[in-house]
């Protein structure tokens, strides 16, 4: 037992958890028929939220047939059933919710049996606990490359070390360098934290659900549940949903920045250094522009790294900026860049 679990289980079985389960679709015709199917075997889940987002390939037709012949199973729109991407799509679903507990569930992955039996324990041990994060594996689906598809279905998905919610956040990819991450298909949350996050940025193309997860890090309390066996599938296929790589790096500075505006008011004076440090790093690194080579790169960097020290100055606790600490670690940062 880790020594942040602090209850026996004795009565979970009277403990009230039901769950909204949220499904984001979007031209996943072939697929979603086995998601929704495998969230309605799930005996926790009291609705599954069905949000087409602007399908175009039969999706939002077959679950128009589901919804209609399952009560558990709500379908929903975008106005006029337009495209608005995954963030505004599961935020539709959140806003809809009735559950205290949140799920959720991409509408060309399923859920395995059992999914939230380790979750309920997790929730009725802490009860503070404000989200728990799973492991889940992938599975390749028509890849014949035969090297990445051996790659997809070994691959397993969370966060693995044994880390006290309180340390989460300075731990978590990509603000820390903890082992591994959080994926949709892997957590549940009580709804009410969102009150405190906000939800999923809609500005962000990508790594909108890292955004996300390290929000929840820094302002609430999370658990880890099963890491020894996966509570979903998560498939990939030629289809599915990749980005290039110019486009992840564009949006992990936009993150920082987003990061930047949210979480110093919720951290600890002694936590600032740590902070600004990750800060830089993201705001240099990301623009391939930490070890600069080139005089035209050497100058670049040093122009990002000015407008990130104004961003600190404006967003920072500005009683930190008179503090020798904050000045010693920008010099220590200048020292790094000559290097």
């Amino acid at each position: 037992m880790n020594s942040y679990q602090t209850k026996e289980v004795t009565e979970i079985d009277d403990f009230s958890f039901d769950i909204s389960v949220i499904v984001p679709v979007y031209n996943a015709v072939k697929y979603v028929k086995q998601s929704i199917e495998s969230v309605l075997a799930q005996p926790e889940v009291k609705e599954v939220i069905v949000v087409d987002d602007g399908s175009s390939d039969g999706s939002y037709e077959l679950c128009l047939s589901i919804a209609s012949e399952v009560e558990k199973v709500i379908l929903l729109t975008h106005e006029n059933r337009i495209n608005k991407g995954v963030a505004a799509t599961r935020n539709l679903g959140i806003l809809k919710a009735s559950c205290f507990y949140i799920s959720f569930l991409d509408s060309d992955d399923y859920y395995l049996p059992h999914r939230f039996k380790k979750t309920k324990q997790v929730f009725y041990e802490h009860p503070d606990c404000d989200g728990v994060y799973e492991l889940i594996q992938g599975q390749a689906d028509g890849i014949i490359d035969e090297e990445r598809a051996a790659h997809y279905n070994n691959h397993k998905m969370t966060y693995l070390d044994d880390t006290a919610p309180e340390d989460l956040f300075f731990n978590l990819y990509p603000m820390g360098k903890g082992r591994g991450f959080f994926s949709p298909d892997g957590v549940t949350f009580k709804k009410s934290i969102f009150k405190k996050t906000g939800l999923f940025d809609v500005d962000m193309k990508t790594c909108e659900d890292l955004l996300m997860w390290c929000k929840m890090a820094a302002v609430g309390r999370l658990y880890p549940g099963e890491r020894e066996q996966p509570v979903t599938i998560f498939r990939r296929y030629d289809g599915s949903l990749t980005s290039n790589k110019s486009s992840v790096n564009k949006s992990f500075v936009m993150f920082s920045d987003k990061m930047l505006k949210f979480v110093p008011k919720y951290l600890k004076t002694n936590q600032f250094p740590l902070f600004i440090d990750r800060y830089y790093f993201m705001q240099l690194h990301y623009r391939g522009l930490y070890y600069p080579k080139e005089l035209s790169d050497y100058l670049k960097s040093w122009q990002i790294f000015l407008s990130a020290t104004f961003k600190i100055i404006k967003y920072l606790d500005k009683m930190y900026l008179f503090k020798k600490d904050f000045y010693r670690q920008l010099l220590g940062i200048i020292k790094i860049k000559k290097q």
